[in-house]
């Protein structure tokens, strides 16, 4: 598989986990000014494919990969899209007024992997720190999938990304890490589950 092809695929991947997250983000907080993104994702998706599909038939094409191997790869990047596209629906019901059934909250509950958001208040240890810096002192077994900065939401921020006060943050970990990452850095937790 040549690097291109790796790269695409790797892209894509990358960005169907980042719509789930904030589609769930968007249903578990009701957080609607994330719904645009998820739609732009949704659209930057659908081109991702287009262009790993463009790929997988060139490699097919010049010998560098073979019929079942492009069957495979394809079979693989559609399922993404599949995912997607849920995420693209669940939103587009979310702004239609759609209420989760409450079932939704035991399942997430039980979930090993959860989302919060937070608030960075003046005094907070990650204020004028890079994510990298915050991640690596306090933020053991969590990721930080999005940061809200005045009115503008940065999705998949880079180590180098720095937080500022005010900031909004979509912290991604266990029940526990979550609780002491937020404790760690001064935090304040937005919203419960549900809450309206």
């Amino acid at each position: 598989m040549s690097k291109r092809l790796s790269e695409a695929l790797k892209t894509l991947m990358t960005n169907t986990r980042l719509i789930v997250d904030l589609a769930y983000s968007a249903l578990i907080y009701k957080a609607e000014e994330i719904i645009p993104e998820i739609f732009n994702l949704e659209d930057y998706i659908d081109s991702g494919f287009r262009e790993l599909f463009e790929r997988l038939l060139e490699e097919y094409k010049t010998g560098r990969i073979s019929r079942d191997e492009a069957y495979a790869y394809m079979t693989f990047a559609r399922s993404l899209e599949e995912i997607a596209d849920s995420a693209y629906i669940l939103a587009k019901n979310l702004l239609h007024g759609y209420k989760p059934h409450p079932i939704i909250k035991t399942i997430i509950e039980e979930s090993e992997t959860s989302l919060t958001v937070l608030y960075v208040p003046i005094g907070s240890k990650a204020v004028n720190k890079s994510i990298g810096e915050i991640i690596e002192k306090y933020g053991k077994g969590v990721e930080i999938i999005a940061v809200k900065t005045g009115e503008h939401w940065i999705y998949k921020p880079d180590d180098k990304f720095t937080i500022r006060e005010g900031s909004f943050l979509i912290v991604k970990g266990s029940e526990e890490s979550l609780d002491s990452f937020r404790q760690e850095i001064g935090a304040e937790e937005v919203l419960e589950e549900g809450e309206d």
